[in-house]
């Protein structure tokens, strides 16, 4: 039996957040019970996913509020590669997976040779 990653977004992360801090007194357990509802999905997250999702919370937010501010958003010059490190990042944490700076850069270097972009430098942000 193959085990099916849960991929949440960063709404789910949100409201993840928002929830515990309208219940503080929910379990990481009784709140992936609760996303697996409201999400849709087949399975709960893991409760350590629920934890880490909780600790970067603030950040989640922080980042929201700072794309909220801006005049407008400034997207990478490779969103193929951009998407494709983001979905690869989520995989890795769900899978607990120690994801560094290098590391990142490194795929993202692979997912440009794999779609064949010749001129892509990695950067860090």
């Amino acid at each position: 039996m193959s085990k099916k990653n849960i991929l949440l977004n960063i709404a789910n992360h949100l409201e993840i957040c928002d929830m515990k801090k309208k219940k503080p007194s929910i379990s990481n357990p009784q709140l992936a019970e609760w996303a697996k509802k409201t999400f849709g999905f087949q399975k709960a997250p893991d409760a350590s996913t629920i934890s880490k999702i909780l600790k970067r919370g603030d950040q989640v937010l922080i980042m929201q509020a700072d794309v909220k501010n801006r005049k407008c958003v400034i997207k990478g010059q490779w969103p193929q590669i951009e998407e494709a490190v983001i979905l690869w990042i989520n995989i890795a944490e769900n899978n607990q997976i120690p994801i560094t700076w290098e590391l990142i850069k490194t795929k993202a270097i692979i997912f440009a040779e794999r779609i064949d972009i010749k001129d892509f430098n990695s950067s860090q942000g």
